[in-house]
């Protein structure tokens, strides 16, 4: 808008480098127009829409309505458009372990000892948000070749007292793993905090994607496993030394092509890394599904089937971005532009200038 003026007031006019909208207090100058509908709801968050397959946003209530700390049942729904809705289901035995945020606008997964999970303990089987309708099969019919996946979240400080002190007890995997997101590792992917994985250097308090990659015919398992975004597993940058469990909002994100995995913390790319995988998924002969969950792990060949692990995140989420295509489209995987221009677009609600 360069070259563009605006009245800021009265009897003031500004030339405009960027945009402004009017609020109660005058005209504010912001990297993108926002429509502000009360104190509390903006209902366009601003982020890149192309190829948006989910897209849950905890300060829309077109997204998510209930106002009550309690949330078992709700639905957060999807404004992608493709009505991939997530429903947050906990059990009797830890009613509490997802619950909501109103002040922050976001989904609150226990940081309690009692309501974290053993690893696979069948008691902690549903604590998640079930993700409605979208999976992936084992065949050849749905690879992944493009892929972003992006969320706001805060991740509680340190080990959780009682079960994670020194990057190895094995009741939230050898690296203190907490789950943002799963279609399952072995078969897809899984994005998250910490890892589960045996050996490598410490991966507690890094951003870590999983997946199982194919080769060229998508009939062979050409690679598995974690990547960590500077960590170490399989293999990794050890040039950062950054622990996400710092009780601070941050915007984490992974882009995936057949070529590379880039990895970015509040905007900022952190980690590329160099794959010989054609694809995500693909590669086996049966067709048996992947559903999907936020805040923990998958096994589920059904909508809200078995988790697995089950190591729940341990934080709030407030919003979740997942792009994909089913042509292959390589704007799906956004440039660092675009992770950027994401993290700028919601950071105002997070804390950050």
């Amino acid at each position: 808008m360069s070259g563009v003026f605006v009245k800021t007031d009265s009897t003031t006019w500004k030339a405009a480098t960027n945009y402004y909208v009017k609020t109660s207090t005058g005209w504010k100058e912001i990297n993108q127009i926002n429509a502000k509908i009360n104190s509390t709801d903006w209902k366009d968050s601003g982020i890149i829409k192309d190829n948006l397959t989910i897209h849950y946003d905890g300060y829309n209530t077109n997204s998510y309505s209930n106002s009550t700390t309690t949330a078992n049942g709700t639905t957060w729904n999807d404004l992608s458009g493709n009505n991939f809705d997530g429903v947050v289901e906990t059990t009797s035995t830890t009613p509490n372990s997802i619950t909501w945020d109103n002040t922050e606008k976001a989904m609150v997964f226990s940081s309690t000892a009692s309501d974290l999970p053993a690893n696979n303990a069948s008691a902690f089987n549903n604590n998640d948000i079930a993700i409605k309708d979208l999976n992936y099969v084992t065949g050849s019919s749905d690879g992944i070749t493009n892929l972003t996946v992006a969320c706001w979240c805060k991740s509680v400080s340190g080990g959780i007292s009682g079960l994670q002190t020194d990057g190895t007890n094995t009741t939230r995997g050898q690296h203190d793993q907490r789950i943002i997101a799963s279609f399952d590792r072995s078969m897809t992917w899984r994005f998250g905090i910490g890892s589960d994985a045996v050996g490598g250097t410490n991966s507690t308090g890094k951003l870590v994607f999983g997946y199982m990659g194919t080769n060229a015919a998508g009939t062979g398992q050409a690679f598995g496993g974690d990547r960590v975004g500077g960590g170490g597993i399989n293999p990794g940058s050890t040039s950062h030394t950054y622990d996400l469990r710092d009780n601070s909002w941050h915007y984490v994100a992974v882009t995936f092509t057949t070529t590379e995995l880039r990895f970015y913390v509040d905007g900022v790319k952190i980690d590329t890394q160099t794959l010989t995988a054609n694809q995500i998924g693909g590669g086996a002969t049966t067709e048996t599904p992947r559903f999907g969950f936020l805040g923990a792990g998958s096994e589920a060949p059904s909508f809200s089937g078995n988790t697995g692990p089950r190591q729940i995140f341990a934080g709030k989420i407030g919003a979740f971005h997942y792009y994909t295509s089913t042509s292959g489209d390589s704007t799906a995987t956004l440039t660092d532009a675009q992770i950027l221009h994401n993290f700028n677009a919601l950071k105002y609600r997070y804390g950050f200038t």
